[in-house]
């Protein structure tokens, strides 16, 4: 995994700083989410990475960041299905 993409996805969760143990589970979470989003009806080719910017589409690093930041949050309030990430899901299906 790209450590650009990685970097991204943690400003916009808010970790600003991470042992190489987080940073393990933050990945793993971004691979999951990846891969919940592909069989939500997203292309593939929506999270090729390039070799300096990571993904390049911005709309699914935030619907990854949005996945993270929820399986991240404890709190029973946020464990309900964020309306935005289903708006994303929706908008980026079958395009």
């Amino acid at each position: 995994m790209n450590a650009k993409l990685t970097s991204k996805i943690k400003m916009r969760v808010g970790i600003v700083y991470s042992t190489p143990e987080q940073d393990e589970m933050i990945n793993s979470m971004i691979e999951a989410a990846q891969a919940a989003l592909i069989n939500a009806g997203w292309r593939r080719n929506d999270f090729e990475e390039d070799a300096q910017m990571g993904i390049k589409n911005e709309q699914a690093i935030e619907a990854i960041a949005k996945i993270v930041k929820r399986n991240l949050n404890t709190e029973a309030d946020h464990s309900a299905i964020d309306p935005m990430l289903i708006f994303d899901i929706g908008q980026n299906r079958g395009v």
